[in-house]
């Protein structure tokens, strides 16, 4: 779950980054809710960091800030969690304070105990704790509603950290969520109006239509289904509301029947323009070691909150590679990720 090494990021591309979440924050335009630890999710470039996605799910962030705690700035874990409690609080007001104070917060997932990341959902909970709030981590199955309160295994919650996968609210298990938050009686973050406002795929088209920082993405239509076919190794293809890789597809390993069944489905899938993950080179003893990595900023409101990394090998992000996992991102003055100059750090 942790890598073997930290990775070195250029501050430019940070703060390019930065800049950006700002940017998409401020053409949005979520008044109220903003959804709580979202997710943007780059690949770094010669040119510049490139978005590969945005998460309103986004995972990790509770155990990578150990890492940074670990190898580069001690209290980093104390500040982010402070961060964390003043971001929840944020979304309860911004809900109307559903219910009076705050007591009860529930931990949203899909079979929690069974989640790779169970071990965060804990980490959350206990620091809910610390602030007097009543922490429980729940399955969907376990809410009910009664037209004024939710509650969780019969006991009442105010606000609902959602890290289940069912952003719309869709399944016959998300109807106690969904009524209470449509009547106003619980503050759930992220929900389904976030989700579609920043984390739906379509909405990368636009947005590579206006900021450099994101690769051409076109929805897949009949109309330029064969050109995208063509010249599918250009292409990296996505289901619009998908998550976590699962789903896509590179362009170069995508089967003739696979392509028939993005045509013949009913949902809608965009192409990205594929950006080859960088790579972090280190050695392990002797052995020379490659690994492929992303970049993760966890932001709130337009400020990015935690910088990290996930490390791997193969196609996704998979936390089970030996060397990879969570990494630390550490800051150097531009230039010094490439080149040997003797002012770099």
């Amino acid at each position: 779950m942790f890598a073997d090494v930290p990775l070195f990021a250029d501050e430019a591309d940070l703060q390019a980054i930065r800049a950006f979440v700002r940017e998409v924050d401020a053409a949005v335009g979520l008044n109220r809710e903003r959804g709580a630890l979202m997710g943007f999710d780059f690949h770094l470039t010669p040119e510049g960091p490139r978005l590969i996605e945005i998460n309103t799910n986004a995972g990790g962030a509770m155990l990578a800030v150990r890492t940074i705690e670990a190898v580069a700035a001690e209290g980093a874990t104390a500040a982010f969690e402070a961060k964390v409690v003043e971001t929840f609080r944020s979304e309860w007001e911004a809900a109307g304070r559903p219910g009076g104070a705050l007591r009860g917060v529930a931990i949203l997932d899909h079979d929690p105990s069974a989640q790779f990341l169970f071990p965060e959902f804990l980490l959350y909970a206990e620091l809910f704790e610390r602030q007097g709030w009543s922490s429980v981590i729940a399955a969907p199955e376990d809410l009910r509603f009664d037209g004024e309160r939710l509650f969780v295994r019969g006991e009442p919650v105010e606000l609902v950290y959602n890290r289940w996968t069912d952003f719309a609210l869709e399944t016959p298990d998300a109807a106690p969520l969904r009524a209470a938050w449509e009547a106003g009686k619980v503050a759930l973050t992220p929900n389904p109006r976030i989700h579609a406002a920043l984390a739906d795929k379509r909405r990368l088209i636009a947005l590579s239509e206006t900021s450099p920082l994101v690769p051409r993405t076109v929805l897949i239509t009949p109309e330029n289904a064969a050109g995208l076919w063509a010249e599918r190794k250009r292409w990296f293809f996505k289901p619009a509301v998908g998550y976590g890789s699962r789903g896509a597809y590179r362009g170069e390993k995508l089967t003739t029947s696979k392509w028939a069944e993005i045509l013949a489905d009913s949902k809608a899938w965009i192409a990205q323009a594929f950006v080859p993950p960088p790579e972090r080179w280190f050695k392990r003893g002797a052995e020379h070691v490659h690994l492929r990595f992303d970049v993760r900023a966890i932001a709130y409101a337009g400020e990015v909150q935690l910088f990290f990394a996930r490390l791997y090998q193969g196609q996704t992000t998979n936390l089970r590679t030996p060397g990879g996992g969570f990494a630390a991102i550490l800051s150097v003055p531009p230039g010094c990720c490439s080149t040997a100059e003797a002012t770099c750090p």
